[in-house]
């Protein structure tokens, strides 16, 4: 009787909250004291990959950068429990790989996406590391919407494309309400209106149309900004900038 009227007095959110945070408790403490899911001292390639919760291509990565050691038995190539302990313990997270390739705005866009993973599950132990690039528009795109979002302001694209519908067995283009030369993100940042126009260096997309450069105007007139993002690295620069100016 008196575990119905427990039942009966919190809601279906509370109550999912608590055996949410009491499955997280029991797994935390279970990895505590079992880091790895296989006594074995060495693992396979496939092995390795559900160990760290991560794909074959990952340890392969791994590998090349000799993060983790290999052994070869024959034609089969074993990766010792040492090697794996030692990402599992890696603060950066399991399926972390440096990029010496990547760009510090980059590095730093994946540093703040992990580190706001770790504050919303705190009691999960082993969390994958989200991987961004900048070297095709749709990937710049997210990357500035991310960034300007994991930093406590509000960024969105905006889609001027249209839409295709089927009406009586035929596809019709339904061309956007939207602005003529609209930019490709609307954001708010320290309260100012801010425009943002995608043009990739990286796939050759350099020159604003007509329509775009009239877009521009009309917004400079209003008092909004109006940017053009080519990298995500000229972006981060001018982030820092306009956040040091305000």
């Amino acid at each position: 009787m008196d575990s119905q009227i427990i039942l009966t007095s919190v809601s279906r959110k509370e109550l999912t909250s608590l055996i949410t945070a009491t499955i997280y408790d029991a797994l935390s403490v279970y990895t505590e004291r079992n880091p790895l899911k296989s006594e074995k001292s060495n693992f396979t390639k496939r092995e390795a990959a559900a160990e760290l919760s991560c794909s074959v291509p990952m340890i392969d990565k791994l590998l090349q950068q000799g993060r983790l050691d290999k052994i070869k038995v024959g034609a089969k190539v074993l990766i010792p429990r040492e090697g794996i302990e030692r990402i599992l313990s890696n603060k950066n997270g399991a399926n972390y790989v440096s990029d010496k390739n990547k760009s510090k705005a980059i590095q730093a866009l994946e540093d703040l996406s992990f580190h706001l993973k770790r504050v919303k599950y705190p009691n999960v132990p082993y969390l994958t590391r989200k991987t961004y690039r900048d070297d095709r528009s749709n990937d710049l795109t997210r990357c500035v919407i991310d960034w300007i979002n994991f930093n406590g302001f509000q960024a969105e694209r905006i889609n001027s494309t249209g839409k295709q519908i089927k009406t009586k067995g035929q596809i019709k283009w339904i061309p956007g309400n939207q602005t003529k030369g609209t930019a490709d993100i609307s954001a708010t940042i320290k309260g100012r209106s801010i425009k943002i126009e995608i043009k990739c260096s990286a796939t050759g997309d350099h020159y604003q149309s007509k329509e775009q450069k009239q877009y521009q105007i009309m917004i400079e007139r209003a008092g909004g900004l109006y940017i053009i993002v080519r990298d995500f690295q000229g972006f981060y620069e001018w982030y820092l900038k306009f956040m040091a100016d305000v």
